[in-house]
């Protein structure tokens, strides 16, 4: 089968200057940050008190549902979040049963991944073990904390049949991610895809263990100037949490539906350790994420990710909002923008969600 041209039908963001895909721009575009103090957990024995929270409690992350809320973690419920704006965005009609009515939903993976899955629900539980006993663990433990659950959960409310998995490479999660579902389209395999990744990560044991490491910032008395990655004065990161959530469909698939098309996806360079390419190579390139591994998509605007390629090559930045800056400018500018324009801007007013990081 000739390779199928990828392109993408649907964003969802969560985060913690923004909600949705609408106000996570304006926030951006009036650079309004989302970094305050800590009110998930009490921070008092931290020694940082601040993180990007995203302004929902569970119950309003699951929509008012009780049920829902009870028997999903908190990551999980970011990414059901984030993928219903991004399926709601793709225009696809729905059947009786309120899923979506895909073409073959045999051929419509869900690719979503955390770095850490559900550990707000792993510390619940072991309190339980051991104040109340074994017998009293829920059985809900092992379903809310893995971390493909996300994949899980977002396959079955849209009906997505096809491959279903998580990928956790640390920071390169949910680019790996978007990668894979691009490649299952681009060689024929699948329709179309859900992707991209989510995380929780503001409980006890996620503070105590960054912070014991020296890896976050304690800038406690101001925290909105706290993330500063390319600062001389940088003290550490700022820990957030959020999803962000991609619909991608093979070029045939989207046209065949009548499909507004935000943006095309080129190709996907996976390439471990050391790179050698060099600046001029890589601006060569209509678009450019570097992150964990080197990735390379078509869509008019450049970005560069600094992890594991030579100092040489681009500023370093870490963080799952790129992604969303970039298609999102895209989106609503339709035209390209300033190479270096966002480039530490989310990183500054939204802070890093961790392993979910695209």
């Amino acid at each position: 089968m000739a390779e199928q041209r990828v392109v993408i039908t649907g964003m969802g963001i969560v985060a913690c200057n923004g909600v949705d895909v609408p106000s996570f721009w304006d926030a951006l575009q009036a650079g309004r940050q989302g970094i305050g103090p800590i009110t998930l957990i009490d921070p008092a024995n931290h020694g940082t008190k601040f993180a990007g929270q995203v302004p929902l409690d569970n119950l309003a992350l699951a929509g008012g549902d009780r049920k829902i809320q009870r028997r999903k973690d908190r990551f999980v419920l970011l990414a059901l979040k984030a993928a219903a704006e991004a399926v709601a965005m793709t225009g696809l009609p729905k059947g009786a049963d309120g899923k979506v009515a895909w073409q073959d939903p045999f051929r419509v993976a869900t690719i979503i991944g955390a770095g850490i899955g559900g550990l707000a629900t792993i510390e619940e539980e072991h309190k339980t073990l051991l104040e109340r006993g074994p017998s009293r663990v829920s059985p809900m433990l092992v379903p809310k904390m893995i971390v493909d659950s996300s994949a899980g959960d977002v396959s079955i409310v849209y009906g997505a049949k096809g491959p279903n998995y998580s990928i956790v490479t640390a920071c390169a999660t949910a680019t790996h991610c978007i990668g894979a579902a691009f490649h299952h389209i681009r060689h024929g395999q699948c329709d179309a895809a859900i992707c991209g990744g989510a995380e929780a990560p503001i409980t006890h044991l996620g503070m105590a263990g960054f912070n014991s490491i020296g890896a976050l910032s304690k800038r406690n008395d101001d925290p909105a100037t706290a993330s500063r990655p390319f600062d001389k004065d940088r003290d550490g990161f700022v820990i957030a949490e959020g999803a962000g959530i991609l619909v991608l469909e093979s070029l045939a698939h989207a046209q065949a539906r009548g499909a507004t098309i935000l943006g095309a996806i080129g190709a996907v360079l996976l390439k471990r350790g050391s790179t050698t390419f060099s600046l001029r190579t890589l601006l060569q390139s209509p678009l450019i994420i570097v992150g964990g591994s080197l990735y390379v998509l078509s869509m008019g605007i450049y970005l560069l990710v600094l992890r594991s390629v030579p100092l040489s090559i681009a500023y370093p930045v870490t963080s799952t909002s790129y992604l969303w800056i970039l298609l999102l400018s895209h989106y609503h500018l339709k035209e390209p923008v300033s190479r270096w324009q966002w480039i530490g801007v989310s990183l500054i007013i939204a802070g890093i969600t961790l392993l979910a990081l695209g």
